[in-house]
């Protein structure tokens, strides 16, 4: 009996996708037609003389694997890519397919607005000795993910700052957010229409970002945009506008105040800088730079 256990946690199938160690893949719109990687499958401590059946290997339509192939919880059927004889060997490759052949989009088509995780299932009935019933083996840790909906639009801040815009970005706890894409224009005449920059993509790590090299006393609109993995973009934030103006600094700010550039104990008929002149200004200062 104990050796009987012992070979019975012996026996194992691993899976993978060829050419990359990421264990989820996913497509988008523009991957509709093509090629998900091929899945590679290796079985240890298994073999024609205690296989009681072929190797499978399919993607379900669920996000979880049953222990043969069978109809998917979303109403589709299973796509069986592989079906391998232990007595010949103990590794292999699967079918090749496209994202178009997932289940669950098969009926549907890629412009439908879905958002699908179909797991890839290998299984085979083995005996753990040269008695006994035919117990399961199965390998469930790959991930075919097609999505076609777009994430929430970011939530957007604008502080105006001297020469520059610092725009705060929030993705408002979407996970699917990876970037964010902010565009900038001078505010136009009522009557035209508005010229709009696009800064480089921002990772949704950033919760800030500067626009730079702007001029003051001139009102710019900012609006922002939401991408995920696989480059849906979201619809527009709304549009905000804001104001760059110049900051004087704490001398000038001083000098405004009766504050006075020379002074001193010994100079004569030169008024000596107040203290409290200076703290007016610096509180000046920061008050205007909130």
């Amino acid at each position: 009996m104990l050796l009987a256990s012992a070979v019975s946690h012996a026996q194992t199938i691993t899976l993978n996708f060829q050419g990359t160690s990421a264990t989820t893949f996913p497509g988008g719109p523009g991957d509709c037609t093509n090629q998900v990687p091929i899945v590679q499958w290796t079985s240890s401590g298994l073999s024609g003389a205690n296989a009681c059946g072929s190797l499978q290997v399919w993607v379900t339509n669920s996000a979880s694997c049953g222990a043969t192939p069978a109809t998917g919880s979303d109403g589709g059927t299973d796509m069986i890519i592989g079906t391998f004889s232990l007595a010949t060997a103990t590794s292999g490759n699967s079918n090749s397919f496209r994202f178009s052949d997932l289940p669950g989009l098969s009926g549907v088509g890629c412009s439908a607005s879905v958002d699908i995780s179909n797991a890839v299932c290998a299984s085979v009935q083995y005996r753990a000795s040269t008695v006994g019933d035919c117990t399961t083996v199965q390998a469930a840790n790959l991930t075919v993910r097609y999505d076609n909906v777009p994430p929430d639009p970011p939530s957007v801040n604008l502080l105006p700052q001297d020469s520059q815009i610092v725009v705060q970005l929030s993705s408002n706890n979407d996970p699917d957010v990876l970037y964010y894409r902010v565009e900038y224009a001078v505010q136009p005449p009522s009557d035209g229409g508005a010229n709009w920059f696009t800064l480089p993509d921002i990772s949704a790590n950033v919760t800030s970002k500067p626009i730079q090299g702007l001029a003051n006393e001139t009102t710019y609109l900012v609006r922002a945009r939401s991408l995920d993995e696989v480059n849906n973009l979201s619809a527009y934030s709304d549009t905000l506008s804001a104001t760059p103006e110049a900051s004087n600094g704490f001398w000038a700010e001083y000098k405004a105040a009766g504050g006075h550039e020379a002074g001193g104990c010994n100079a004569s008929g030169v008024a000596v800088p107040s203290l409290v002149g200076a703290l007016v200004a610096l509180v000046t200062l920061l008050r205007r730079r909130r």
